[in-house]
């Protein structure tokens, strides 16, 4: 092809009438053979001589191979058809061979992977399945209309569908069911013989569910539904609920019957008239009258009685299941009422399925077959009840205010009183579960935004004139001329011109005010309908406002004289046109925009007119500005195409956009074509005479419009386009992962017009039907450049090279000028020439590029953006979508819409962020955006650890005062009131001090103000206590004289420990003065100084704290400009306690100070990489996008964790709840042995001299037990920069272990209680808890501490410092060419920040080294950073019922997830070169394996020994078989890594009981034939065991699994109650006696074990049942037992 002859070729066309653009010049040239020679005319005409095949050569065209026409012959022949399978695959199937899966290629053939290959073949032929649906019902809906490209998609989606091989499982099925005579029997017998089939079936009927034609149908299903449910009276909750469930049964089973109904019986005339399944054979079908109509009778039918009868067996196991749930949850508990209800559900949709098929083959005149309507019946176990039922579920409303609880008309008469925008927005209003109050607080807030926008832009003068009515009229004619503005058709450009002079007539009015009344011409009533329309429809937050309407010559005239004396902007817009010469060719450019291109003053070809727009382009005469748009807020990818058309400044930003989205017009299917609003949409439309009426003036009318649109059988328009309009609603979900609301009026403007333009239903496409967003993407390219936006000027100024590139074009021939100089003065030493005469050397261009400092900001991003760019490049659309957790974030995105990439990385420990990209052995994405703030925030850490530990030794001062050292060493100290009492004391005095120091200031007020209206609100009870207003009071009047404080005087009362207290925290708050004021110089602001500062608290409501949080967190992540460290001078009740004052100001300044930058530049580098990458694959777009949401949201949280007020009671009894549960399961002495064997066989990943060193020569620096060495070691991790303090800096953790969520966060709130006065009650309370039960509680809990995280800490302490100091050595040697041996001496001199190795010197390879050293820890026990967090996981604020659902779903799971990742990360690294070698990655698999395998293993021999030596236990008097426990394990691994994956405890739920059900029914080998037991024999922990509703009540069941960390109180505090029952209610004396012996010993001495009161509660719990089951005068035997010795008595028992 050759593009300059296609230009030429163009331009002639163009001359001759043609009005496409090039695009699709070239897509009818090879598509239409008539304009090919018509062009090949008009070349000839213009002198071409070459022959029409020559031509066809230039032009790209060639002729058909001749391997092509055999192939198209023999289709046409039907010699090469496509083979008839029945439309679920299910039936006549030949005997094949099985096609392994990447299952069975990854981990070998055998039973397990046999099973789960083909649930993967099921699930992909659903996935075919449902492809083709939407396909089908194009075809369907069009007919004969079909489109040649939808047709072809449709064929293509069919085949596919049919490509898919069956199982070997179905095959045998096949085979008996056929040999049976295809009746029940051979049903039942073919099912029993391949039980998986059945399996099989119900995962690829659910996966063909999941299409968006079944989604949007079930969507519309669930509204219709509801609404007609409602009329349910008293009962409308329940009926509109279940109405819904029935509605979208009614539309996913309608839509997926009917789409593969049509295939089925298309296929069935195809075979009557002998053809194949080819495109013409296809139309002919379509265009047969009689053949169409038996398709479509028989389609309907079939579809509708499967779907009717589907929903209505849905609807009655909705109403039948519930009322069993109800009867039974009476009688055995609400848990049982729910299995019951879920049970009796399942099995009246397994009925109706089959029932469905039974009656629509009937109906659709087919025979009936037994495997058809069985397979049905077991499909709809997998039917969208569950979809419906949650889609139908009835939420009730709820409304706060400032976290209060309102009505609704409260809120109502909020939002219909509000008249300031501000003053709405200030107000904290939460509306949960009621969208049209959400969306009509949205509507005002809109209005009022708008309002405010344009009372803003008027002048002082007009403002004063305008009433409130004038700025609505204004607010309206500006929405109106906005909306017309962007219709690009003649009538849309003519209501903005109507609406522009509306708007000026109008603001002349408010100008120039007459006793007249001005006519505001109110809009007409089409101006109406679309105006209304587009404030109702969709709220619109945070909008850009419009730019006024105003006459533009006024415009200039009022900016000439705003700006006059600022020259450079004056001579900014005079700017004149300058010409300049390219070659022949006379360019004229104005403010560097190209004018005009003529020779001799003639317009030149379009060929010559590209080559001047390139070599203009390429030499730098017209300067493209760079600047990237702004992607701060922006979440999906179209809202960044707006964002480009409204602010773009950027040619080659702008065109990329346009290039892309021709692009993807080019290649959309159907469905993508209506998202981007093609007209294509309208075609299928048809009108009833009704609507032609109300819609269209008759008399101006095209006759052909009432032939051709009109449909006396047609849908009411209003109907048809609010379906279309949702239809297109979900596809934008589906298709671009955004919801995408559309108005109806609208929608039906554009319909009218486009009727009106083709009244045939045969629109010239070559003439028009853009979207307009390409429209205004064309005219914003015009706008930035001055060129036409062919696709030739679009693609040369995305080529044209940047100022960096010009930049170092002109370095290199200034290089190259400079060298032949030289070479000529040498030469002419050898030579002796007559100088030539010297001619003017003409100016070299430059361009001026900006200096950048090497360590600026900037700079480091240039750098880590071309490191990224390797691993980026690597991303792909096809990528993402075989990454392993693709599914899952697919599944989790319909619910969220954040983005199956966002979803992947959400589910993904940050640290391991490269592999959620698809990045296997890749830790360049983690280290370039997750590393430098984890570093951060360990600088923040640092700062505020070593602040709060001075503060605390103030603190002691005051506690602990005339407190003998036996005392304090046990933590009793003063009253709490005198301890309170003198800290206010001091803090008074700060107050007092600085108000001296400042006396003209008034951000120092006099300190008597302060605390007497602090002390008269802790009296009202609005803050504090009343206790601490009282003593408040009697401080003033101690230290008040004349209304003032006599600082001086105060100072000497003061007693020797509040001076020593104040001296400390005096030197804490003059070192944050420095960084108060740097954070403020960053910012560009100036620093008040106060002498004497300190941080002033202001007391709060929740609902204040909540609103300056969140102020706070939108200004740390630049969504909000940022302030600048200040005080107000409001009288506020403020704080008393003098700690306080310095912690929380210190945590303030200390987050800003070492955070915010690196968390600015980091933000900024995300942005730049969007920039780059949204012009790249949709696979780099979404990566980019996901990473950013990814990155902020998880910045976000840990802001807000850190600052959020936990101080509340039930708060930190809740949290300390959770500790407990975890001291209580994981508190055990062989379970910390069973713990550090398994953490060692990790060690194998490990060099030799790194294990050796760990525990020899830097073994003492881990191991160092005392005051000194436990700081030490803090401090080495702190300089170093380690992310992993909080996990390794203490060997004590706070009930620490890699099973827990760490939830690190630096909240001042968990860790130190304000000073409080306290009421004679609570004194009481802490006097008994001072003594005895405070000591009692906390040893004993330090010890569970120790044995939860020893096993831990004993392996990774260590190796934390021997793989620092081997990677130090390492990369020293590689960066610096040193060779150094890091010593004990060496971390000393690293803890005291005295070391070389600190300088910068030494910077990058400190950099690595610490960074792999925390790597490393992650795997072995995970990371303790909350930077480093799986984002899913992590607890928010102020959201209750998600974080309860977090708190259950990740209970003891972190363990689990991050040994996936590592697993993951190893498997990639097998496959794929990178980060760590092909050795290594194996070593790693088998750690993580060996460490999963042998706990269990471990565990129960370590116990049994322990119990049995130590505290007195029976001997176990079964040895199980070693081998096979190990098989097990180790098959439970593997299954646990392949199948639950990153999944939490609740989605695994199914997951784990489908490995037990496995296990159970096909893995007897691994038990030697015998009976399965759940907890001798299982593979993976299920929540729910085979046998538990055997074995346990319904409360058990549930209480592991609702209760998570809470779970052991409460499954003893259900049996205690059962057994009080029973010490009651029990007929014989013996049974009441046994009650009451076990209520009285068991049952106290657990509730006291979790309590905390009770040290090694777990191993002595496990000892004592075992004692208490032991021979007590009978013989007894276990379970497991019994079954081995009587198998019958064993089944009459317990069968």
């Amino acid at each position: 092809m050759n593009e300059q002859a296609l230009q030429d070729a163009y331009t002639l066309f163009s001359q001759k009438g043609y009005n496409g653009s090039f695009d699709e010049f070239v897509e009818l040239i090879y598509s239409n053979p008539d304009a090919l020679t018509d062009s090949y005319t008009l070349f000839t005409e213009g002198g071409y001589a070459g022959s029409f095949e020559d031509f066809s050569a230039l032009m790209g065209v060639k002729k058909k191979d001749e391997t092509e026409i055999d192939m198209v012959s023999e289709l046409e022949t039907g010699t090469s058809q496509p083979r008839e399978l029945s439309r679920n695959q299910r039936l006549n199937i030949a005997a094949q061979p099985e096609k392994d899966t990447w299952v069975e290629r990854t981990f070998g053939k055998n039973e397990l992977t046999d099973f789960f290959g083909d649930m993967y073949r099921a699930w992909k032929t659903g996935g075919g399945q449902a492809q083709s649906v939407d396909d089908a019902l194009k075809v369907f809906a069009a007919g004969a209309n079909i489109s040649d490209d939808n047709l072809q998609q449709y064929i293509d989606a069919v085949q596919n569908m049919e490509s898919f091989a069956p199982s070997e499982e179905m095959q045998d099925f096949s085979r008996i069911y056929q040999a049976e005579g295809k009746g029940i029997k051979g049903f039942i017998k073919g099912i029993l013989a391949n039980p998986t089939a059945a399996i099989q079936v119900a995962t690829s009927s659910l996966r063909a569910m999941l299409n968006p034609a079944s989604i949007g149908a079930g969507a519309a299903g669930a509204g219709a539904g509801a609404a007609v449910g409602t009329a349910g009276g008293i009962f409308a909750p329940i009926t509109s609920s279940v109405g819904a469930g029935v509605g979208t049964i009614m539309g996913m089973t309608g839509a997926l019957e009917t789409g593969l109904s049509f295939t089925e019986f298309l296929k069935e005339e195809l075979n009557k008239k002998g053809l194949d399944f080819s495109d013409d054979n296809i139309r002919t079908v379509l265009e047969d009258e009689e053949a169409m109509g038996n398709i479509t009778r028989r389609t309907l039918a079939r579809g509708g009685a499967i779907s009717t009868i589907s929903a209505l067996t849905g609807g009655l196991a909705m109403g039948v299941g519930a009322n069993v749930g109800r009867n039974v949850a009476v009688n055995l508990g609400t848990k049982a009422g729910q299995i019951a209800s879920g049970a009796t559900g399942l099995g009246i949709q397994a009925i109706g399925g089959g029932t469905g098929e039974a009656v629509a083959r009937a109906i659709a005149d087919q025979e009936m077959d037994a495997a058809e309507i069985g397979f049905e019946a077991i499909g709809e176990i997998a039917s969208p009840t569950i979809i419906g039922t949650i889609a139908g579920m009835g939420k009730v409303p709820k409304y706060k205010v400032n976290n209060e609880e309102v009505s609704e008309q409260f809120i109502q008469d909020i939002i219909k009183n509000s008249k300031n925008y501000l003053e709405l927005d200030a107000i904290n209003l939460e509306i949960v579960d009621s969208p049209l109050i959400e969306n009509e607080l949205q509507l005002k807030k809109k209005q009022l935004l708008d309002e405010l926008t344009m009372e803003n832009s008027l002048t002082p003068k007009e403002r004063e004139a305008a009433t409130p009515q004038d700025i609505q009229d204004l607010v309206s004619l500006q929405n109106l001329y906005d909306n017309a503005k962007k219709d690009k058709t003649l009538a849309g450009q003519k209501k903005a011109a109507k609406y522009k002079e509306q708007f000026e007539n109008k603001l002349n009015a408010i100008q120039e005010p007459s006793t007249e009344k001005v006519d505001a011409q109110k809009p007409a009533p089409d101006g109406e309908t679309v105006g209304a329309g587009d404030t109702q429809q969709q709220p619109i937050t945070g909008e850009t406002p419009s730019e006024p309407i105003t006459d533009s010559t006024k415009q200039a005239e009022e900016v000439t004289t705003e700006t006059e004396t600022q020259e450079s902007e004056v001579a900014e817009q005079t700017v004149q046109e300058t010409s300049t010469k390219v070659g022949n060719f006379d360019v004229v450019i104005d403010n560097n925009k190209i004018v005009s291109i003529t020779q001799e003053g003639k317009e030149v070809s379009t060929p010559s007119k590209n080559k001047v727009v390139k070599e203009l382009l390429d030499q730098g005469d017209i300067t493209l500005d760079e600047t990237a748009t702004n992607v701060v807020g922006i979440t999906t990818p179209s809202e960044l195409t707006s964002k480009i058309i409204e602010s773009s400044t950027n040619p080659k930003e702008v065109a990329s956009e346009l290039q892309q989205y021709r692009e993807k017009r080019k290649t959309a299917d159907a469905n993508e074509l209506k998202l981007i609003h093609d007209p294509q949409q309208y075609l299928d439309v048809k009108l009833t005479e009704e609507d032609f009426i109300n819609y269209f003036d008759k008399a101006d009318l095209d006759p052909n419009i009432r032939r051709y649109w009109i449909d006396k059988n047609a849908a009411p328009l209003d109907g048809t386009a609010e379906t279309i309009v949702s239809e297109i609603s979900n596809l934008s979900t589906t298709i671009e992962g955004e919801q995408v609301s559309i108005e109806t009026g609208k929608w039906i403007e554009g319909l009218k017009e486009f009727i009106v333009e083709n009244p045939t239903k045969n629109p010239d496409w070559l003439k028009g039907g853009k979207p307009l967003v390409e429209v205004d993407l064309e005219e914003k390219f015009t706008e930035l450049t001055g060129l036409k936006h062919t696709p030739f000027n679009v693609q040369a100024v995305i080529d044209a090279p940047t100022q960096q590139e010009l930049q170092e074009r002109a370095d290199i021939q200034e290089s190259k000028r400079i060298d032949e100089e030289q070479r000529q003065a040498e030469a002419q030493g050898f030579v002796e020439k007559k100088a030539p005469k010297e001619k003017p050397t003409p100016p070299k261009k430059t361009i001026k590029k900006p200096e950048v400092e090497p360590d600026s900001p900037e700079a480091i991003n240039q750098k880590a953006l071309k490191k990224i760019e390797k691993p980026f490049n690597r991303i792909t659309e096809k990528s993402l979508d075989t990454n392993l957790d693709n599914f899952t974030a697919k599944v989790k995105n319909q619910l969220t819409q954040r983005g199956v990439s966002t979803e992947m990385i959400r589910n993904t420990p940050l640290y391991r962020v490269d592999q959620a990209l698809g990045l296997d052995n890749s830790t360049v994405v983690a280290e370039t955006f997750v590393s430098p703030i984890v570093e951060v925030y360990s600088d923040f850490n640092k700062e505020q650890r070593r602040g709060n530990r001075e503060a605390q030794k103030a603190e002691d001062l005051i506690t602990y005062e005339g407190v003998s050292d036996t005392k304090k060493k046990l933590g009793i100290g003063r009253n709490q009131n005198e301890v309170t009492k003198d800290l206010y004391e001091i803090r008074l005095y700060q107050l007092a001090r600085e108000h001296a120091s400042n006396p003209d200031s008034e951000k120092s007020p006099n300190p008597v103000r302060l605390a007497n209206f602090t002390a008269d609100e802790a009296v009202a009870g609005r803050v504090l206590r009343e206790e601490d207003g009282k003593i408040l009071k009697e401080l003033l009047k101690k230290h008040v004289k004349d209304n003032n404080i006599n600082p001086d005087t105060m100072y000497q009362s003061l007693k020797p420990s509040q001076k020593q207290a104040l001296k400390i925290l005096d030197k804490l708050n003059a070192e944050l003065e420095p960084k108060i004021i740097e954070v403020n110089k960053r910012n560009g602001f100036p620093t008040e100084v106060i002498k004497d500062y300190s941080h002033r608290v202001v007391l709060m409501s929740p609902a204040e704290q909540t609103v300056s949080l969140d102020k706070k967190t939108k200004q740390f992540l630049n969504v909000d400009a940022a302030t600048k460290f200040t005080r107000t001078d409001e009288l506020k009740p403020i704080d008393f306690d003098p700690i306080l004052s310095y912690t929380r100001g210190s945590q303030e300044t200390n987050i800003e100070y070492t955070m915010k930058a690196e968390v600015d530049r980091i933000q900024d580098l995300l942005t730049q990489l969007y920039n780059k990458y949204k012009k790249g694959n949709k696979g780099q777009e979404n990566a980019a996008l996901a990473l950013n949401n990814a990155i902020k949201e998880i910045l976000r949280i840990t802001y807000i964790r850190s600052f959020m007020d936990n101080s509340a009671l039930g708060v930190q009894a809740k949290r300390e709840a959770e500790r407990m549960g975890y001291r209580v399961l994981l508190g055990s002495v062989p379970r910390m042995g069973a713990e550090l064997i398994g953490n060692a066989a990790m060690l194998i990943t490990q060099s030799p001299e790194v294990i050796q060193n760990s525990y020899g020569k830097y073994g003492k620096i881990s191991f160092d037990i005392t005051a000194q060495g436990k700081e030490d070691y803090i401090r080495i991790l702190e300089n170093l920069r380690s992310g992993e303090v909080s996990k390794l800096g203490s060997l004590i953790g706070t009930a620490d272990t890699k099973y827990a969520d760490p939830g690190n966060f630096l909240n001042l709130s968990e860790t130190r209680k304000a000073a409080r006065m306290q009421g004679p009650v609570q004194q009481k309370m802490s006097l008994i808890k001072k003594y005895g039960g405070k000591q009692t509680y906390a040893v004993i809990n330090k010890v569970s501490d120790l044995l939860m995280s020893a096993g831990d800490k004993v392996i990774a302490r260590p190796l934390w410092i021997s793989k620092f100091a081997e990677q130090f050595k390492a990369n020293v040697k590689k960066y610096n060419n040193e060779d150094i041996d890091l010593s004990v001496e060496d971390f000393k001199k690293i803890a005291n920040e005295n070391s070389p190795y600190l300088s910068a010197k030494y910077k990058k390879a400190r950099t690595e080294a610490t960074r792999n050293a925390d790597r490393t820890i992650a795997e072995f026990v995970t990371s303790g950073n909350p930077l480093n967090a799986i984002i899913k996981n992590v607890r928010r604020k102020g959201e209750d019922a998600k974080n309860f659902y977090r708190v259950i779903n990740s209970f003891m799971a972190n363990f689990n997830l991050n040994e996936y990742a590592t697993a993951r990360f190893a498997i990639g690294a097998m496959l794929k070169s990178g980060e760590i070698s092909k050795p290594h990655a194996y070593k790693l698999l088998a750690g993580v394996l060996a460490r999963m395998s042998s706990y269990v293993i471990l565990y129960r021999t370590f116990s049994n020994y322990f119990d049995e030596v130590f505290l007195g236990a029976p001997e176990e008097e079964e040895e199980e078989d070693v081998s096979q426990v190990v098989q097990r394990q180790l098959i439970g691994s593997i299954a646990t890594l392949m199948f639950r994956g990153g999944l939490g405890n609740i989605p695994a739920l199914p997951v784990n009981f489908g490995i037990e059900y496995f296990n159970k029914n096909y893995l007897e080998y691994l038990r030697d034939g015998g009976e399965y037991d759940a907890y001798d024999d299982s593979i993976v922990y299920s929540l729910i065991a085979q046998d538990d509703f055997i074995d346990k009540s319904l409360p058990e069941i549930a209480v592991p699994i609702l209760a998570g960390p809470y779970g052991p109180l409460a499954r003893t505090l259900i049996r205690g109650s059962e057994l009080a029952v029973r010490a009651k209610t029990r007929k014989t004396q013996d049974a009441r006696d046994r009650a009451k012996e076990e209520l009285e010993d068991r049952i106290t001495f657990e509730l006291l074990g979790q309590l905390g009161l009770i040290p090694f509660y777990k191993d002595r719990r496990r000892a004592r049942l075992k004692i208490r089951f032991q021979d007590s005068g009978k013989k007894t035997i276990s379970r497991s037992e019994l079954r081995r010795l009587d198998p019958d008595l064993y089944k009459r028992l317990y069968d």
